[in-house]
């Protein structure tokens, strides 16, 4: 093999730095927007599961059991799912202030969530452990280089036959149908209207897949 030279070291180093830098400006920022603000006074934000989580839980195809959701932010879903009898619930965001909220929120619980503070794309969690995966607006918010690390982390968390959830402004349905891991099959792919509380509508991709 032929040794690395100083100049491909000193590039590689340059990235891993730059790459820490995006992370800690990046929960900087989200921490800061978390000991400002509430979750209600998002333009995103949700006092309800979003209906396409209640209608996926409602149809039978997920197993209660170990249940992530990733960018967990105030709690509501987590809490809910929580409530649903998936042990454990773990919810997990950047911001410490967000899981603060998130913990307060779900308070009322009699078997809480358990709360992590990580920044995707890496994922400190057991691999092939969780029977459900949720994202509402993690995948989106990271960069486009980090979306194929972040697919693979979520194959790598799922069980066989477990599913993950995602609601995100990006990526678009064909571009996420390009950098899918191989094992997790396609079961919704679409695009909706959300409305935010200003008034404004965004579309976003909505999928659902199941680790074969």
């Amino acid at each position: 093999m032929r040794p690395s030279r100083p100049e491909d070291v000193s590039a590689q180093n340059q990235l891993a730095e730059d790459k820490q830098q995006r992370l800690k400006k990046k929960h900087e920022t989200q921490e800061g927007k978390y000991r400002k603000k509430k979750g209600e006074d998002f333009g995103w934000y949700l006092s309800q599961p979003p209906p396409e989580l209640i209608k996926l839980l409602e149809s039978g195809e997920v197993s209660t059991g170990p249940a992530v959701d990733v960018g967990c932010g105030p709690g509501v879903a987590i809490s809910h799912l929580a409530a649903q009898a998936f042990r454990p619930a773990v919810g997990l965001d950047i911001a410490f202030a967000a899981v603060c909220q998130a913990r307060e929120l779900a308070r009322e619980n009699k078997t809480p969530p358990v709360f992590v503070v990580a920044a995707a794309p890496f994922l400190p969690l057991q691999g092939e452990f969780f029977t459900f995966i949720f994202d509402r607006g993690c995948m989106h918010a990271l960069p486009e280089a980090d979306w194929s690390l972040y697919l693979q982390e979520i194959e790598r968390l799922l069980k066989t036959g477990g599913v993950f959830q995602l609601l995100a402004k990006r990526p678009s349905p064909a571009v996420l149908e390009q950098i899918l891991p191989a094992s997790l099959q396609t079961r919704t792919l679409e695009e909706f209207p959300f409305h935010l509380k200003d008034g404004r509508v965004k579309v976003l991709t909505h999928g659902i897949f199941r680790k074969r």
